[in-house]
């Protein structure tokens, strides 16, 4: 049986306040950096996405069989802490996320000494992780692929003989990410060197220390997005969110400016309002460093009926779904004109949509999330399957009821 999220539009609701979730992509770093010190120490305001949840409670019960679902930081981080682990286990995930291939980073672990063997399909989880001595020293990654990748390395890196140095075989994306990774690394006492061709590490021990996990910029660009599509004026407070340089996808600031949202940082968190619509019916957007903003950010395109030329997102073909295709078949259905290659997308124009606009999701939480503020602009819409927000942020739907008539069904 098939969830149903029916949108409508509401008179225009503004100075709401909206609660984010706590940052995933920080409380998985952290978690993994906990497991690694040998010594607990208490994570203040732990992300509630369900990746999140799925790896503390792997870290805390570590069986011979392990299920991570479809979280990629929960697979990969896991993957390379497990290696460290004197014990034998197997690691799979959802029927989806076992069609992901994991070759890049499963072949740099076994530069390190890692036993790991496939036990379905080569390149592909699940895979047999068998006791081994790892050791430190350099190791070769295409860095072209995921961040994460790199990230899963660089934590694992300080309890390996030696340490590590990471050498990029090609130019990294999401670079973003591997400083966020950086930045966590140093408070935890151990030294982070990054430069355009790799990233050192030496052996060390983490510090235990408490950690407060801040507010998730990449669920406000789903804010951003709505205020985008809003009428002038129209602005919404993202409580406790800061800009403390830690996320990538702070980026968000300097991106929606491009479309008529204006930031005011305040003391407890961030107001966006919407500006008067820009002259200019042609946008350039570049995602290389913030590929999680690409969906919001293109949605709202399509809302605004801007045309535009979107690159760097090469990275959302290897996501939950191939982002990109997603994004075209469902955002042409409101009438825009969407030519797409395996790293850019355009929007040639608009005709007119079709009635009713019902929406698939994927089972990616991103594609439910940002397709919702286009019910500003079509008064009414239908998402398909809006529980996938559970992945990232579970109180979505609620909080989006502030500001237009939310209603669940099943058919």
């Amino acid at each position: 049986m098939m969830k149903l999220a029916f949108l409508s539009q509401s008179k225009c609701i503004s100075n709401r306040e909206i609660i984010l979730p706590s940052s995933k992509s920080i409380s998985n770093r952290v978690l993994i950096i906990r497991a690694l010190s040998k010594h607990s120490f208490e994570i203040k305001a732990l992300s509630d996405a369900k990746d999140t949840v799925m790896l503390d409670k792997l870290l805390n019960n570590l069986t011979s069989v392990m299920n991570s679902g479809d979280g990629g930081t929960t697979f990969r981080f896991l993957l390379a802490y497990l290696c460290t682990l004197s014990s034998s286990h197997t690691l799979t995930g959802s029927d989806a996320f076992c069609k992901r291939p994991v070759n890049t980073l499963v072949e740099a672990l076994r530069d390190l000494g890692a036993n790991i063997e496939y036990t379905r399909t080569e390149g592909m989880p699940p895979l047999q992780i068998l006791p081994s001595n790892l050791r430190g020293g350099d190791v070769y990654v295409d860095a072209s692929l995921s961040s994460q990748f790199i990230s899963a390395l660089m934590m694992i890196a300080p309890s390996l003989p030696g340490g590590l140095h990471i050498h990029f075989s090609k130019n990294a994306v999401s670079t973003p990410y591997l400083q966020m990774t950086s930045i966590l690394m140093q408070y935890f006492g151990v030294s982070v060197s990054i430069d355009d061709f790799g990233i050192r590490i030496p052996e060390a021990v983490y510090q235990t220390r408490d950690y407060e996990v801040e507010a998730d910029w990449s669920a406000a660009g789903f804010w951003y997005a709505w205020i985008a599509c809003a009428d002038s004026g129209s602005k919404l407070f993202l409580k406790c969110l800061k800009r403390s340089g830690l996320q990538g996808d702070e980026l968000a600031v300097k991106l929606f400016d491009k479309i008529g949202v204006k930031t005011n940082i305040l003391d407890n968190g961030v107001e966006i309002v919407k500006q008067n619509r820009m002259s200019d019916n042609f946008v350039h957007a570049d995602f290389i460093s913030c590929p999680d903003l690409a969906q919001p950010f293109i949605s709202a395109l399509c809302g605004l009926r801007l045309k535009a030329h979107c690159t760097g997102l090469q990275t959302l073909i290897h996501k939950e779904t191939n982002r990109l295709a997603a994004l075209q078949i469902e955002l042409e259905k409101t009438g825009a004109e969407i030519e797409i290659t395996s790293s850019e997308l355009f929007i040639h124009g608009y005709a007119n949509h079709t009635m009713p606009l019902v929406f698939d999701t994927y089972h990616d939480h991103r594609m439910a999330m940002c397709l919702s503020p286009l019910v500003q602009r079509f008064s009414e819409i239908t998402i398909r399957d809006p529980d996938v927000v559970v992945k990232s942020y579970p109180t979505y739907w609620e909080q989006l009821s502030m500001v237009c008539r939310v209603q669940m069904s099943s058919n």
